[in-house]
C-alpha cells in the first residue's frame, strides 16, 4: 500500500510554519517584541517539526486509513484536525515547561487556520495518489 502523503504534508508544514508566528503576534501584543524574533522563529520551527513527527505519523496513518471509507473531503479534515490536536496537547504535556498551555493553544490555532487552506482533493478520495 502506498502512502498518500499530498495533503497532510501540506497542511504538517503549514502548521509548523503558522504556529511560531501566532506565538510571535501574541508575545508581541501581550508584552514586546523579542529581541531576536527570527531566531527564535526558527527555532520553533525546527523543534516543532522534530516534537510533531509522532502526530505526524499517526496523522498520515489515520488519513489514509480514512480516505478507505470514502468519508466527504471535510469530514476527513474535521478527524483529522481533531488527532492533530490532541497530538499537540499530549506532546506538549510530556513535554511540560512553563509555555506548555501557550505552545499548545498556538499550535492548536494553527491547526485550524492551515486546514482551511486546503483541501482534501477527489483524486485522493478516489483513491489515486497524490504529487506533493
Amino acid at each position: 500500500m502506498k502512502l498518500n502523503l499530498g495533503y497532510p504534508l501540506r497542511h504538517w508544514l503549514t502548521s509548523l510554519a503558522i504556529g511560531p508566528f501566532i506565538a510571535f503576534i501574541y508575545e508581541t501584543i501581550s508584552y514586546k517584541v523579542p529581541n531576536d524574533a527570527l531566531g527564535t522563529y526558527f527555532l520553533f520551527v525546527t523543534f516543532g517539526l522534530v516534537f510533531s513527527l509522532p502526530t505526524f505519523i499517526l496523522y498520515v496513518l489515520t488519513f489514509n486509513k480514512l480516505l478507505q471509507t470514502k468519508m466527504s473531503g471535510w469530514t476527513i479534515k474535521v478527524v483529522l484536525d481533531i488527532v492533530a490536536v490532541l497530538g499537540v496537547i499530549v506532546t506538549f504535556s510530556l513535554i511540560k515547561g512553563s509555555m506548555t498551555l501557550k505552545a499548545s493553544i498556538f499550535y492548536s490555532v494553527a491547526i485550524l487556520i492551515s486546514s482551511t487552506f486546503f483541501r482534501v482533493r477527489q483524486k485522493e478520495i478516489e483513491g489515486q495518489t497524490s504529487d506533493v
